[in-house]
């Protein structure tokens, strides 16, 4: 099997999503609201163990992120914004200033 870049073989289904996500680079604040190093993405695709990021900034292989997305509630109507930990598998430019990644489920 051909591996590009410092992509690893996938071994779990993916399901395509365009779904907007919050970065944050302050992993270690993963209870408080508010930190610094915000920034905004989109998941292209997801599976139990990871996703596919694109973001308007390079991350850093082996960085460690915390992520938030919104997730509508059919019976309740609310939208809740469940947040986890990634660590940044691999990276590459996908056009001026927009880069893809992906990034396994920490938590």
């Amino acid at each position: 099997m051909q591996v590009k870049n410092n992509e690893l073989p996938r071994t779990k289904p993916r399901f395509s999503i365009h779904l907007f996500v919050e970065c944050s680079t302050s992993a270690h604040d993963f209870d408080q609201r508010e930190s610094d190093g915000k920034f905004g993405g989109v998941i292209e695709n997801i599976s139990s163990g990871g996703a596919c990021v694109n973001t308007n900034r390079p991350l850093r292989i082996s960085e460690v992120l915390r992520i938030s997305f919104p997730i509508g509630g059919s019976i309740s109507g609310l939208i809740t914004m469940p947040r986890t930990l990634v660590e940044v598998k691999w990276t590459r430019p996908i056009s001026e200033g927009r880069f893809t990644s992906g990034v396994r489920f920490l938590i």
